[in-house]
């Protein structure tokens, strides 16, 4: 089985959003070195993935012959809600 690198994939989401990856790490709650390490890796592990799916509005679950379970799909979901309400919470409070 021959897969496309998890880093690749999420770099490849990323530039076809026009996000940077300043605005990636800001959301992601890491540094934009960070960015650049993760988007180099072969595999992520399951908890950062459903982070990223958030993220990205996108599942990278998808691109591998084994999908997400009921429970990981809810997660996501879960994930991408509180990102949302974070943004709006910060918005609120005056942070960009």
């Amino acid at each position: 089985m021959n897969l496309r690198p998890a880093g690749e994939i999420i770099r490849d989401r990323r530039k076809e959003l026009e996000m940077s990856k300043s605005e990636f790490a800001r959301r992601l709650g890491c540094s934009p070195q960070n960015i650049d390490s993760l988007e180099t890796r072969k595999r992520i592990d399951f908890e950062l993935a459903v982070k990223i799916n958030a993220i990205l509005d996108f599942d990278i679950f998808t691109f591998y012959q084994v999908g997400p379970s009921k429970e990981a799909r809810e997660l996501v979901e879960l994930q991408r809600k509180y990102i949302s309400l974070l943004e709006k919470a910060s918005l609120r409070n005056g942070n960009s």
